[in-house]
């Protein structure tokens, strides 16, 4: 148990390090434009609570609990880009402050702890969606809470803490779907825990968790609208490119590092039983929910690269005690060289070009349309950042009615916008592209 005076500093190094990754969070926060899933989220916000908890748990089931936190936030506050992503910022500032706790308390070692949030907190992959108004952050926070939790119910033998973790573990699915992974690969610390009465409450716990979680099974099993329909079909590509995004775009040094301390992790603990079940833990959080995703993915693809965010902080926590056992000062030394690097490749993002521009594509046309043309989003279920952007109206009809129209849409959508112009009687005769999304001028013709 810590004494009074290793939980303050605990706390302190876990505000520190919670502090480097807020920095980073809020450096260049409103550059980017929206895209459009972020967009569409803050358009839900418009909507009448009765509406929004309908879009939430039937539509959104598994970012239920980001848009139920989302609503009231914007209600408080604005609209404004770097507003509406200023939670995500705060959540992945959290996730790394309770991963320097957990690494502490899991391993009795404040450069392990203070490793793995460094480690987080420059990683590549946290802070680009700790920059985006999407639930990813929420859900990388609650994988490490439900984590801590769970060793914390270990350590105190009491029913009280299975409970508290049962309690937040149900919740936690609304966050993502992929937290459920993490909750499961847990069950490999209890086998090799092998305590009778840790494994009842576990039981008892894990009984609570499933009975909260109960509406987002009724989602998945029968409220199925296509969500996901859009993911390819599993292939050793997918996989790949979601591991390489996972370990903060890089396969060196993370990776590497990560590869050898699951190699440690697993030496370390077979003449040292006591400590096995920590390392089982951190073990299985990285491994587990990938292998479980690879599984259901035979069955309904599964593998997106963002998904498998909820087990970046466990590779942050690898990593860190692979770099442990090299001993403090070059341990030390090494891990200033990796976040030199891991800050490299944030540096990389903030310069990254804009992938979906809907800001500027639509005030060009907000610039250039005449009293009279017409401005529409192309499909119609590209509205919503067209409407977060412009100053005119905008007709989500897919109906040109007049002379000039302009038409903003992604590229990937261009060739059948000039289809469906040529079909309802116009033809296009300007085009502009700003990234990912392209403006249309679409002019009638003359009968």
């Amino acid at each position: 148990m810590q004494t009074e005076r290793q939980r303050v500093e605990t706390l302190l190094l876990s505000a520190s390090v919670a502090t480097i990754a807020a920095v980073l969070g809020l450096i260049a926060l409103g550059r980017r434009s929206l895209w459009l899933d972020e967009a569409v989220d803050v358009d839900y916000t418009r909507l009448a609570w009765g509406d929004y908890f309908h879009i939430a748990f039937r539509r959104e089931g598994s970012q239920a609990l980001y848009l139920l936190l989302l609503k009231p936030w914007v209600a408080l506050t604005s609209t404004e880009e770097w507003v509406v992503r200023l939670p995500s910022v705060v959540f992945a500032a959290s996730a790394v402050g309770v991963l320097v706790a957990l690494g502490i308390r899991l391993f009795r070692s404040r450069l392990v702890g203070v490793g793995a949030g460094l480690l987080l907190a420059t990683n590549e992959t946290s802070v680009s969606w700790s920059q985006q108004a999407r639930q990813y952050a929420l859900a990388m926070l609650l994988s490490v809470v439900v984590t801590y939790l769970f060793v914390w119910a270990v350590e105190s033998e009491r029913l009280g803490p299975w409970l508290a973790y049962g309690v937040v573990a149900g919740i936690s699915v609304y966050a993502h779907f992929f937290v459920g992974l993490v909750i499961a690969s847990e069950a490999l610390a209890l086998i090799v825990l092998r305590q009778r009465l840790a494994a009842m409450y576990w039981a008892i716990a894990t009984g609570l968790a499933l009975l909260i979680a109960l509406p987002a099974a009724d989602f998945v099993l029968y409220h199925d609208t296509g969500q996901v329909s859009w993911i390819q079909a599993l292939s050793y590509q997918d996989v790949r490119a979601a591991v390489h995004h996972a370990a903060g775009g890089s396969w060196w040094p993370i990776p590497t590092i990560g590869a050898a301390g699951l190699v440690l992790l697993v030496v370390d603990a077979v003449p040292r039983r006591s400590v096995a079940w920590r390392h089982a833990l951190v073990a299985s959080w990285l491994v587990v929910p990938l292998l479980l995703a690879v599984g259901i993915s035979y069955f309904k693809p599964m593998i997106v690269d963002r998904y498998l965010i909820v087990s970046v902080p466990a590779l942050a926590l690898v990593a860190a005690y692979a770099l442990s056992r090299l001993g403090p000062r070059l341990a030390s030394a090494a891990l200033v060289v990796v976040l030199v690097l891991g800050l490299a490749h944030v540096r990389d993002w903030y310069r990254a070009p804009y992938g979906e521009n809907w800001r500027s594509a639509v005030q060009y046309v907000d610039h250039m349309k005449r009293p009279g043309d017409q401005f529409l989003a192309y499909p119609g279920w590209l509205y919503a950042p067209v409407v977060y952007y412009t100053n005119s109206h905008v007709d989500t009809s897919e109906d040109p009615t007049t002379q000039r129209a302009w038409v903003v849409t992604l590229g990937s959508q261009v060739p059948g916008a000039q289809s469906w112009a040529a079909q309802t009687g116009y033809e296009v005769t300007d085009t502009r592209g700003f990234g990912e999304i392209h403006d249309l001028l679409l002019t009638k013709r003359n009968s």
